[in-house]
């Protein structure tokens, strides 16, 4: 089993999902995803106001599924 992190937004009421890490690169624990989330969300709030949360229409989850 393997864990990604799917980045989720809405843009013009149009859902897009990525992966937040990159193409192909997954994690091996839900640990290793969480702090990857907790990163991302950082790096995405310092754009736009100093939250501890996802701007509104953003957010991201850890998924696991077998490779």
């Amino acid at each position: 089993m393997k864990w990604i992190l799917v980045y989720i937004a809405i843009n013009n009421g149009v859902p897009i999902a990525v992966n937040g890490a990159g193409p192909n690169y997954y994690y091996n624990t839900m640990t290793e995803c969480f702090w990857a989330r907790e990163k991302l969300q950082k790096e995405i709030a310092s754009e736009a106001i100093h939250s501890v949360y996802f701007p509104i229409g953003k957010q991201a989850i850890c998924m696991r599924f077998e490779q």
